[in-house]
């Protein structure tokens, strides 16, 4: 060990642990410097004289020189080397491993011999251990170290002059056995696989015990090698009890305790002679002990301990059966070395019941109903609770030792007496449950019980009411009912040209086509208000043909008035959704010197709904809204004198969104129309014209939003109107910069 607190008696003979080998391996003394093992280091001394007083390493110490040093694991020898000049040694390339001893040996010339030193940690690869001075304690260690792992003592054959200071007669060695069999008896055991620090050796009374004899006699054994010296006989031994006092108990406090719990007691005692006394129990219930030095009683009562104590004059306490329960009856012992006595004591125990204080709750369903019971209830003691509950409702729990009460509360908890439409509708109303909650301790199975009350409040439902189009007039009657109300409904205050259609959503308790209605709230409901509206351009546009080939545009009089006629658009909407739509012709001039039809081109996938149509009052026919659909409103223009109409309805079998968009007026020749009105001029073999069309894609067709005043017959477009330019050869040309070319 490194230098000790106590340095060594200068001559500690004890072996070198040679397990497998007789006598020490002789190596050369290594030079210091860096291992692929560990190193071991430290410094052997030796006193001047045998027996020197000084056992301090101050004076009268001088170096153990070329002193053979072995280190020693639980098996073998693994290292030797000599002490230099200054008693210093190095062993080195040491594998790495525990409990390593370290023992100095010489041939034995004025009391020199064997001195021992030890590794007190785990050497690891590439550390070094600086031992530091060998002392008594080192020594000590080192010898039982040897002990505990061999179970035997040897010693080296330079020292065989000592070999009677520890073989198996002398008193070295016999103390080093009884001392090793208590270390063995505490649980100290190096042959554990496991290290165990030797501290704990170190720790231990009776090592240091060992330390202090050791070194007396090894300062005897020193006088002469091999001799053990006897102590000379004293005086007859005298009766240490002769006028010594009995010990007296005075009382045992407190004498409560409570079952389950740790009761500490101490027992008070006095002696005259201050002599140490010792404590017992003579009498005692079950699991008492007593500390024999400090007479500190510890118990842990149980349950069935729990009894009372009754007065009697002569003792104090009572040891009969008491209620059907058995006093705890305790009678304490004290001796000294000399004398004894003994007093009876009784110990209550108790411990009390649980107390449950609940409180009433309420809960509106649908919901998790909650309840830490816990919080309400306590115990004296502290004492584990249980939570049982008592007939509870169905889907009702409780955690046994949390005692959380749950339960998922539906509708149906709350008392409703009809639901159905068959009987009379009764609103639900708050149901009340009276719920029984049992708390049991350890002491206590039969527990305490309480009870609360629990209101279910019925289910309250969220009632929505929508127009559609919202906006268009004034929802009645949204809000939150309890379950199995009935809400009334209406819609009010409606724009102009807004009509009331029907009620659709959740459904209601009349006609759906009714407009002040009512809803049974058993769930959560939306309902929607619907209105009949229409958008109406009147007119929508004016449309405008010039007939004439356009080719050569000389042979063209750019009159735009060879056929003339009015739009109409009725948009007719239920909610936000396009439900009917319904072209309104009007033929207003037919200035052309040949015949023509008027065609409506609707594009195919313009409308999102399929649906049916009817042209001109005839038989409704399907529209089919995928395909490019074409419809004649006029087969000869010849044959109209003017103010002549022609109608097309189409009704959609589901309303979509859609807009019905004005006119926009630079749009000259109405090519983003979402419909094309298009004339086919007729074939007239006194013209020598042959059959075409002219449509959105062809500059004879204008499209004028509004009404519009068409040029007279012969003039072309640019005469009549200023902001218009353009040539028979170039055709005409619009002012477009502000949409005013319809100004005359």
């Amino acid at each position: 060990m490194k230098l000790s607190f106590r340095t060594i008696l200068p001559i500690i003979l004890i072996s070198a642990l040679l397990i497998l080998l007789n006598g020490c391996i002789p190596t050369t003394t290594p030079t210091p410097g860096a291992t692929t093992g560990g190193t071991i280091t430290g410094i052997f001394e030796t006193p001047e004289a045998c027996c020197i007083a000084n056992r301090d390493h101050t004076e009268g110490w001088v170096p153990l020189v070329n002193a053979t040093v072995s280190v020693i694991d639980s098996k073998d020898v693994t290292h030797t080397t000599k002490t230099d000049s200054d008693g210093k040694y190095w062993l080195t390339d040491v594998a790495p491993g525990i409990y390593y001893v370290i023992t100095a040996c010489c041939e034995c010339e004025d009391g020199e011999g064997v001195y021992k030193d030890v590794v007190e940690e785990e050497l690891k690869e590439g550390d070094t251990y600086d031992a530091g001075i060998a002392d008594c304690e080192s020594s000590a260690l080192g010898l039982m170290v040897d002990y505990l792992l061999s179970g035997d003592v040897f010693v080296g054959e330079d020292c065989n002059d000592y070999c009677n200071c520890f073989d198996e007669e002398s008193q070295i060695y016999a103390l080093l056995v009884t001392t090793g069999v208590k270390l063995r008896v505490a649980a100290v055991n190096l042959q554990n696989p496991i290290t165990e620090p030797l501290e704990k050796i170190r720790a231990n009374a009776d090592f240091q015990g060992f330390v202090v004899e050791l070194c007396d006699l090894l300062e005897a054994c020193c006088v002469e090698p091999g001799v053990t010296l006897v102590p000379p006989p004293g005086p007859p031994p005298t009766d240490p009890c002769v006028g010594h006092s009995a010990p007296e108990i005075t009382t045992l406090l407190p004498l409560q305790a409570t079952a389950g719990q740790e009761y500490t007691g101490t027992v008070s005692a006095t002696d005259v002679d201050n002599d140490a006394l010792t404590f017992s129990l003579t009498l005692h219930p079950t699991g008492m002990s007593i500390h024999p030095d400090t007479g500190k009683i510890t118990w842990t009562p149980g349950c069935e301990q729990i009894c009372e104590c009754l007065q009697l004059a002569e003792m104090g306490r009572t040891e009969e059966p008491n209620g059907g329960c058995i006093p705890n009856i305790v009678t304490v012992k004290v001796t000294d070395a000399c004398h004894s006595a003994e007093k009876t004591f009784c110990i209550e125990v108790t411990n009390n019941e649980p107390v449950l204080d609940l409180k009433d709750k309420e809960v509106t369903a649908p919901d998790t109903f909650i309840y830490d019971v816990s919080a309400d209830a306590s115990d004296a003691e502290g004492d584990i609770l249980n939570y049982y509950l008592v007939a509870p409702p169905a889907g009702m729990t409780i955690g046994l030792t949390t005692g959380v009460i749950t339960w998922a509360v539906v509708c149906d908890d709350a008392d409703c007496t009809s639901n159905t439409f068959a009987a009379a509708i009764v609103p639900c109303i708050p149901k009340d449950y009276l719920i029984e909650v049992k708390v049991t301790d350890a002491c206590h199975p039969d527990g305490v019980v309480d009870t609360f009350t629990l209101t279910v409040k019925p289910c309250e439902y969220e009632l929505t009411v929508l127009v559609n189009p919202s906006g268009k007039g004034t929802p009645n009657g949204a809000g939150t009912y309890p379950q199995n109300s009935i809400a009334p409904i209406s819609v009010t205050d409606l724009e102009l040209e807004y009509e009331f259609v029907d009620w659709t959503g959740d459904a209601v308790l009349g006609s759906t086509i009714v407009n002040s209605n009512t809803v049974l709230m058993d769930a959560d409901k939306i309902v929607t208000a619907n209105l009949r509206w229409h958008e109406v351009y009147e007119p929508f546009c004016r449309f405008a043909f010039e007939d004439l080939p356009i080719l050569p545009y000389a042979e063209n009089d750019w009159d735009y008035n060879d056929w003339v006629g009015d739009v109409d658009i009725k948009c007719q909407y239920l909610g936000e959704g396009l439900e009917e739509i319904t072209f309104t012709v009007t033929h207003e001039h037919d200035g052309a010197g040949l015949d023509s039809e008027v065609w409506f081109k609707i594009p195919a996938n313009t409308f999102s709904s399929t649906g049916t149509y009817v042209l001109n009052g005839g038989a409704s026919t399907a529209f089919d809204n995928t395909i490019v659909n074409d419809f004649k409103f006029i087969s000869s223009v010849e044959l109209l004198s003017g103010g002549e109409t022609f109608t097309l309805v189409i009704t959609f079998g589901s309303p979509f969104s859609f807009t019905c968009s004005p006119f926009v007026v630079s749009d000259i020749f109405g090519k983003s129309i979402f419909f094309q009105a298009y004339l086919h001029v007729l074939d007239n073999p006194v013209y020598g014209v042959p059959d075409y069309v002219a449509s959105a894609t062809d500059p004879r067709r204008l499209a004028v939003p509004g009404s519009w005043t068409y040029p007279d017959e012969g003039d072309p477009i640019w005469d009549d109107y200023a902001k218009v330019t353009g040539s028979s050869s170039a055709g005409p040309n619009f002012n477009l910069e502000d949409g005013t070319w319809t100004t005359p």
